[in-house]
């Protein structure tokens, strides 16, 4: 067998995560699902386990049951206001949800058996080869990561709502004038009257055992879905490093030492992948849209408990329907999120396919790549019930939102550069000084504390200060402003690396350009990306100095009591500083000032910083149209032969595709570069290609279809960029207009 690895290099990788054997991947399921007794019977040992399983389902079924039905009853048949009967049917869909999950989890016992034999193999599999090890026991700690965040959320709201809120929350509830506790789900008093000791009592450690078993079956459907997908993307990373070595053969065994035979060892490994995500896709398309549909429903009802709890001032209250708000969206984002990261891997199978040097394969062998492709492009997606494809997109929608080159580098990025480096993100250079370094460091503490110091005086004001609700509404425009700029100035400064990567592939671009034809295209391109910065500037830089400067400095000044003062653009708490006394009030004005000189400087500099990667992106795909132009016939002042020129324009392809992934970790970018990635496609047929000798024409036949499926540009992955997406936030914003002029008059 091939070990590429020394025993040493093995030992560090497995006792870097405390690993033994395959179970590592499966450990938290297993620990999740056995209490329960949701673990399947086939893969308990001894026939003692198999009797402990079976009981502890009857208890688990029972203690569902036992919140259930008292819980349906006392909806239905009580007779409560709406504000009572809305309480109840949160809880009681939550019930059914589990319950619902619960029976499909111990009905589909063999097909968890099958998947969780399936990744036994793959491991054993991947004890061969080191590379094959690393990638394995990668997505095995990711999938243990999401796993552990879906089990402290959840368990964490559990917790607040099962105890917390019982033992210590009084409800206004009075047996002989005194107020009793409630316990935490509903209970039909003409089965049982809880209200009373011991009653109560019991009827609590009752449910909270119910509510440890139903919030494990919502932790272990997740997290059964959350390993199983990181395995099956595992997989394919390891099929992508198959697929980059069918070329060289460097993993050449005695079964494997010619390129047929690894092509069919390819070809069999993906066909085992597909074999395994439609098993779960079969396994949890029902638990899927259980919990997408469910999750959904009890996400308004937690809105509602959290309002009505947050106007009575329960603090116990408003931090548990807090905490299982954030559990239930973070269920929601974990099944589409992987469904997505399956999805995404799939499509990188048709990518690397592609990327990988298949031109130096021997005849025909480049043409048995076309079918991998094709398939990857159409990849298997997990779906809710075979209803609703599990996306970010499907989240969104259920949450619902040097010398001569150097000099053309820096026309393309000099804006950016002016704007960023001001607030620190713009990148420090491999060879910058430490005293630079320390003063980009001390710009982003300075800036971080002017955005901070917005939230927090406006968070206290909308808290403390006012008690009106128009206000109240007022104000958080404001702050829902400063947080965006925060989130994005930290984004910045995580992708520095990111940003210098981009900018260096610029360089490299600009460089290698040969022709004045190809360094006029760039040069519109990159003058296209600058007019983009300068109308953004001006529309962005003109608001804030009207509603910062103009509008503070003209408005009437304001009397209360025996105060006079002008009004501030933003709301500052009179905890932090009393902005209504002189000289108070005239030093708020122009710390405002700076504050949003800052802000909005990281607003600009976002859109910058997209517009001009974009639009470089665009301005090389031209440059590869420019040149499967003068493919068949060559350029006048070249001398090289057809093989040469297609060589220049897959790596030149490649460099595109490249550039993109980089950008795609922060930037959010137009319609224009999907376009210009379709006009490749269209290009490529309408050259000459005819004209070509031999099968030369068939080389093209990959360009064709990798542009064919054009670069989607995303918004964080959730919403795809386009002229369309622009007219659904248009509209979106006239209807949240709308509905706040419905609640305000």
């Amino acid at each position: 067998m091939l070990n590429d690895s020394t025993p040493s290099e093995t030992l560090i990788l497995f006792s870097k995560f405390g690993i033994k054997d395959w179970s590592y991947s499966i450990q938290l399921n297993r620990w999740f699902l056995k209490p329960i007794g949701a673990w399947p019977l086939s893969l308990s040992v001894t026939f003692i386990d198999k009797i402990i399983s079976i009981c502890l389902t009857t208890i688990s079924s029972c203690l569902i049951g036992f919140l259930l039905v008292p819980c349906a009853l006392c909806t239905f048949l009580d007779r409560g206001d709406l504000d009572a009967k809305i309480k109840m049917i949160g809880p009681l869909s939550f019930c059914v949800m589990a319950a619902i999950k619960y029976y499909i989890l111990i009905s589909r016992g063999e097909a968890i058996t099958r998947c969780i034999q399936h990744i036994c193999i793959d491991w054993e599999r991947a004890s061969n080869y080191y590379k094959d090890r690393k990638i394995v026991v990668e997505n095995a700690e990711f999938g243990r990561s999401l796993v552990i965040s879906c089990a402290v959320f959840m368990y964490g709201g559990g917790f607040f709502y099962c105890t917390v809120m019982p033992l210590c929350a009084r409800r206004m509830e009075i047996i002989d004038n005194e107020t009793i506790r409630a316990p935490s789900f509903p209970i039909y008093r003409k089965l049982i009257d809880p209200r009373t000791s011991p009653y109560f009592e019991i009827v609590q450690f009752l449910q909270c055992l119910a509510g440890y078993v139903v919030y494990s079956v919502t932790i272990s459907a997740c997290s059964l879905a959350a390993v199983f997908v990181m395995h099956a993307c595992g997989q394919f990373q390891i099929l992508m490093s198959k697929l980059d070595d069918l070329v060289l053969g460097e993993r050449q065994t005695n079964n494997l030492d010619s390129s047929d035979k690894r092509m069919g060892d390819i070809v069999k490994y993906h066909l085992r992948i597909f074999d395994f995500i439609s098993w779960i896709e079969q396994l949890f398309n029902e638990i899927c849209f259980v919990e997408l549909v469910g999750c959904t429903l009890n996400i308004c009802f937690l809105g509602y408990y959290l309002m009505t709890e947050w106007e009575r001032n329960e603090t116990i209250g408003t931090l548990t329907y807090c905490t299982l708000l954030v559990s239930f969206i973070f269920n929601i984002f974990i099944l589409c999120y992987i469904g997505e990261l399956l999805a995404e891997q799939c499509k990188n199978v048709g990518k690397t396919s592609y990327m990988m040097d298949w031109y130096r394969l021997p005849k025909k062998k480049a043409l048995d790549l076309t079918l991998v492709i094709a398939v990857s492009n159409a990849p298997l997606k997990l779906t809710a019930g075979k209803l609703f494809e599990l996306s970010l997109a499907s989240f969104c929608s259920a949450m619902k939102s040097a010398s001569a080159y150097l000099s053309l580098l820096h026309y393309s990025t000099e804006l950016n550069r002016w704007l960023l480096k001001q607030i620190g993100v713009w990148p420090a250079s491999i060879n910058a000084s430490w005293m630079e370094i320390i003063l980009y460091r001390f710009l982003n503490v300075i800036c971080t504390s002017l955005i901070g110091f917005l939230i927090l005086s406006a968070s206290l004001y909308i808290i403390i200060d006012v008690k009106d609700i128009e206000m109240k509404l007022k104000t958080i425009g404001p702050i829902s402003f400063c947080l965006m700029v925060l989130a994005k100035y930290w984004l910045f400064i995580i992708h520095e690396k990111d940003i210098s990567r981009c900018v260096s592939h610029m360089e490299t671009d600009w460089k290698n350009v040969k022709s004045e034809n190809d360094r006029q295209i760039m040069m519109d391109s990159a003058l296209f990306g600058r007019r983009i910065v300068i109308v953004s500037a001006t529309f962005t830089y003109g608001g804030v100095f009207f509603y910062q400067v103009v509008l503070p400095l003209t408005s009437a000044k304001v009397v209360i009591g025996n105060y006079t003062f002008k009004p501030l653009a933003y709301p500052i708490s009179r905890i932090i500083v009393d902005a209504r006394q002189s000289p108070a009030n005239e030093l708020m004005i122009p710390l405002e000032c700076l504050c949003g000189f800052v802000m909005n400087a990281v607003t600009v500099g976002a859109c910058s910083l997209a517009a001009v990667f974009a639009l470089h992106a665009c301005g090389q795909l031209k440059v590869m149209m420019s040149c499967l132009k003068n493919l068949v016939d060559g350029r006048a002042d070249e001398n090289n032969s057809v093989n040469d020129r297609l060589t220049d324009i897959v790596q030149q392809h490649f460099r595109c595709f490249y550039g993109r992934s980089i950008t795609g970790n922060f930037s959010c970018r137009s319609e224009l570069l999907g376009d210009e990635c379709r006009r490749v496609a269209e290009e490529t047929y309408m050259i000459d290609w005819y004209r070509l000798q031999g099968r030369k024409s068939l080389a093209l036949l990959l360009i064709i279809a990798m542009s064919s499926s054009s670069i989607k540009l995303t918004a964080g992955k959730f919403v795809e960029l386009s002229i369309s997406s622009f007219g659904d936030v248009i509209k979106a914003s006239f209807a949240y207009l709308n509905m706040l002029r419905t609640v305000t008059m």
